[in-house]
Parts: C-alpha cells; sequence; structure tokens
C-alpha cells in the first residue's frame, strides 16, 4: 500500500506463518505450529488487538480472515471476503457450519467488504444475503517476476511435467486429477504430475499414481521455475473464489488448463483450456487434446499473458484505498 493511499500497519500477533515473519519481522511473533493452540493464541491475540489500537489509533480495522477478535469501539470495519466454499459445498468441510457463521456474522458486522471476485461476491449477495452496495469487488494481483532468468536455465525436474499448485483439500478435486490422469497412457507416460506446495502426499494419494506423482516445496522464485518449464498448470477445483495460481502461471507463461467454474472463467478468459472439474472421462480428454496441440499451447500462453496484465497488486492496493475513503 504506497503511503500516500493510506498509512498501514500489520497486527499478526502470535502467529504461525513463516512467509508472514519473513516479510514482516515487527508485525508478531512467530510460534511453532502446536496442535489444539489456536484458541490460547485467538484468546491472547483479543487483548493484544486492543492493546496496539490503543497506542496506534487506527481509523479502520481490516479484517482479512474470520478470527475471533472483537475490534475495539469506535473504529470502520472492513472485511475481504475470499470465497464461499464451505457454504457452497459443506459436504467438503468437517465444520462447514462454523466457517459459515464465522463469514455470516463478520459480514453483518463489517461497513464494507471487499470480494475478492465478481463470483465470490455474487456468492455472498445469493447465500448472505448481504445488499449489493456493501461488496466492493478487489482482484487480487500478481507479483511482476521476470521469467526469463529460468527460460534458458535447466528445468527443475527431469522430466517434462504438469504443475499442480496449492494445497489438495477436497474441493480441490485433486483426486479427480489424478485418476484422469493415469486414465491416459499417453499423458501419464510422456508428463509427470508435480505438486508444488501444501502438504505431502498420504498414503492414498500415493497409491494413485505411483512413481509419477511428485511433490516439490519452495519460496516464490522456486515456484516461478517450475510454472516456467511446466508443460501446463492444471487446475481442477470444483470451487475456488479466485484461483491465484492461475494468474500466477498465465504471467510466467505457463499454459493454463483448468475447471470450468465461474471463477475461472472470470479470472483466465480465453487465456486457458477447459474441462468439467466432475467428469473424469472428459476431463481425460482435454488434456490428451491439449497438452500435445503446440498451436493451441502457444496461443494460451499469448492470451494468457495478455489477461495476466489485467492483474496487479497496484490496482488491488489503490482499490482497497478508495473503500478505505469512502468510509
Amino acid at each position: 500500500m504506497p503511503p500516500d493511499q493510506a498509512a498501514v500497519r500489520l497486527f499478526a500477533g502470535l502467529h504461525v506463518n513463516r512467509m508472514l515473519r519473513e516479510a514482516f519481522p515487527q508485525c508478531g511473533v512467530l510460534l511453532p505450529s502446536l496442535p489444539k493452540t489456536a484458541t490460547v493464541r485467538e484468546f491472547i491475540n483479543q487483548y493484544w488487538l486492543r492493546m496496539e489500537c490503543r497506542a496506534w489509533r487506527p481509523d479502520i480495522l481490516h479484517k482479512t480472515l474470520y478470527c475471533r477478535h472483537e475490534p475495539p469501539a469506535g473504529l470502520k470495519l472492513v472485511i475481504t471476503l475470499h470465497d464461499l466454499a464451505p457454504a457452497r459445498y459443506p459436504e467438503y468441510f468437517p465444520e462447514a457450519w462454523y466457517q459459515t457463521a464465522m463469514v455470516r456474522y463478520w459480514a453483518s458486522r463489517a461497513d464494507a467488504i471487499l470480494a475478492v471476485s465478481e463470483t465470490t461476491r455474487r456468492d455472498a449477495i445469493e447465500i448472505l444475503a448481504i445488499p449489493p452496495a456493501r461488496i466492493a469487488v478487489v482482484r487480487h494481483g500478481v507479483a511482476r517476476r521476470e521469467p526469463s532468468a529460468f527460460e534458458n536455465a535447466v528445468s527443475p525436474h527431469p522430466r517434462p511435467y504438469l504443475l499442480y499448485v496449492g494445497q489438495r483439500y477436497l474441493y480441490k478435486n485433486f483426486r479427480n486429477l489424478v485418476r484422469a490422469y493415469i486414465r491416459s497412457g499417453r499423458v501419464c507416460e510422456t508428463f509427470d504430475l508435480v505438486c508444488f506446495g501444501g502438504a505431502d502426499f498420504s498414503s492414498e494419494e500415493r497409491s494413485l499414481a505411483g512413481g509419477r506423482l511428485h511433490f516439490r516445496g519452495g519460496d516464490d522464485a522456486t515456484l516461478l521455475h517450475y510454472y516456467v518449464h511446466a508443460r501446463a498448470l492444471v487446475l481442477p477445483s470444483v470451487y475456488e473464489g479466485f484461483g491465484l495460481p492461475i494468474v500466477e502461471a498465465m504471467s510466467a507463461g505457463c499454459p493454463v488448463v483448468c475447471s470450468d467454474i465461474p471463477s475461472s472463467r472470470e479470472i483466465a478468459g480465453d487465456g486457458a483450456a477447459y474441462f468439467p472439474p466432475e467428469n473424469v472421462e472428459a476431463m481425460t480428454a482435454v488434456l490428451e487434446r491439449v497438452l500435445f496441440d503446440e498451436e493451441m499451447l502457444e496461443r494460451n500462453v499469448a492470451l494468457g499473458r495478455e489477461r495476466a496484465g489485467q492483474f496487479s497488486w497496484s490496482k488491488c492496493a489503490a482499490e482497497t484505498a478508495a473503500v478505505y475513503r469512502s468510509l
């Protein structure tokens, strides 16, 4: 956030986010991730936040997640609404009722709501019955990193590969991707499936695809290296509020093959190839058609780069600051 737009200070309290600690070392205290400690952290952070607000005297408190910290009296409240996955697909979330109740509560309290996509805004209006005038769409951006440094470098993986990025929760539909992948002998023999980020594979996941499935992790530069050399990013989610890997891949010149869902269409437009996420046979057919069509991949790369140019963090910051000023 440029200082001429808004003066921002970050509060994280006691937290377990290593990346946050690296980016903003003064924002709180990094703790090891221990089971059954979240409630204790939230209890301490509630009081810590009140003390910091008395010292900082902010005009606005912007909550980016729905923890139980009650804002001090007299502050305007802004929340970011990332998605409504637990409300839309409760069968995928053991505590869907609680997660939805938290979102509903903070949405009712907020003076302004930022939705990360039109898809999320529509869901909020439909599911939470939020008046449209209270929700502004402020899309995420993409970090502008020059991929050319990696284009002439050796590929980070010894074989040609497809790339999956992020956690593999049930609504991410990863198992159907693996099933579609192993249904095609041509795809499976030609490309490995590399999964970047999230937790390591479960025994069930390993049993699905055997030696063709590879887990990798690392920083943003390492991820960019994987984007640049991937045959394609494959994102099979049943639901997304935004889909940040799509924008990252398009910006890096990586072809995108993803689910035909509203948020993906909104973000990628004509810069991606699409498949129905719940039809494994159709997913396999799209992978076989797209991955061996050089002309189609080149077209998607060109359209994807153009599309990615519409997303920037400076635009996100300016639109966020405009909402702040409206309060």
